[in-house]
């Protein structure tokens, strides 16, 4: 329904089929119906295989959909990449999907509220029909989709924000940070997150107050730096706070090493001999280089 309308629907599904879909002739009713439906339950069920790398090269295009598979409930992001399926099929799909997730993650991290996010991805779906509807050569006109203002992101909003406030419980906490672990990996890495996975701070919140931490960080340190970017990283279990407190080098061996295997990003925290405060800001800056490289 939303491919076809290209709006937020506005009231219940079988009323939207019989009054809009129906009623504007945006589809006829019987086969024509059915033959759609089933050609978009194919498109649904290659983004679920999630299984591309041999026909794309690269895991790329996977690792983006695996990621913005862990947004949960928030899968307006889907009826584009469907509708590009339906025209184009897998050419030039992973730029497309980067533009779209790009999108859909930065309106999230500037902390849009879902009708303005849902909107935004209609945009899409319109740019989409219209560019269609022109015609033209193929590439040309994922060309211009591409190149399309309906994938700008305020960027310098972004990473003012990524740079300078707190993530730590933001609802979009984790959905970053595995964000970063797959620009980490890179395209030749598979991304596999764990069913469970826990966001963890490297210098612990409450350290003890006889702890190397309070040694290495003073408490104005520790209050500006805690529960940003640079000090947080995914697990893959609960957050066990006993051993959160632990001084870095027993926090690694005892609580991270089995726990990290599968996050590009936390391993790096991980050859760290130490966690100081020039070694958590460079680890800061290092990941805002990234994003910024990414969303570029």
């Amino acid at each position: 329904r939303t491919v076809l309308v290209r709006e937020r629907a506005k009231q219940g599904l079988l009323q939207e089929f019989e009054q809009v879909v129906y009623a504007k002739g945006h589809l006829q009713p019987g086969r024509e119906t059915f033959d759609c439906v089933r050609r978009f339950r194919d498109h649904y069920a290659d983004i679920l295989n999630g299984d591309h790398q041999v026909e794309l090269e690269s895991w790329e295009f996977d690792n983006i959909l695996t990621l913005l598979r862990e947004a949960g409930r928030a899968d307006f992001w889907v009826p584009p990449v469907l509708y590009f399926l339906d025209i184009y099929g897998h050419h030039r799909i992973t730029a497309f999907m980067k533009k779209l997730e790009n999108k859909f993650s930065g309106d999230w991290f500037l902390r849009g509220t879902p009708t303005s996010r849902i909107e935004a991805m209609n945009r899409i779906l319109r740019k989409i029909y219209e560019i269609e509807q022109k015609g033209g050569m193929k590439d040309d006109k994922i060309d211009s989709l591409l190149s399309s203002d309906v994938f700008s992101v305020d960027t310098v909003e972004l990473f003012r924000r990524l740079d300078h406030w707190p993530i730590y419980g933001q609802p979009y906490g984790a959905y970053l940070l595995l964000k970063i672990d797959m620009i980490t990996g890179g395209p030749t890495n598979r991304l596999q997150p764990p069913r469970q996975i826990s966001v963890e701070h490297v210098l612990p919140q409450n350290p003890a107050g006889n702890s190397k931490w309070c040694a290495d960080f003073s408490d104005i340190e520790r209050e500006e730096w805690t529960n940003r970017l640079g000090n947080l990283v995914l697990i893959g279990r609960r957050k066990n706070a006993s051993l959160g407190r632990r001084d870095f080098g027993e926090k690694k061996t005892r609580y991270f090493s089995s726990h990290v295997q599968t996050f590009a990003s936390a391993m790096k925290v991980m050859k760290e001999v130490d966690w100081t405060p020039g070694t958590l800001q460079q680890f800061h800056q290092e990941r805002i280089i990234d994003l910024k490289s990414y969303f570029a």
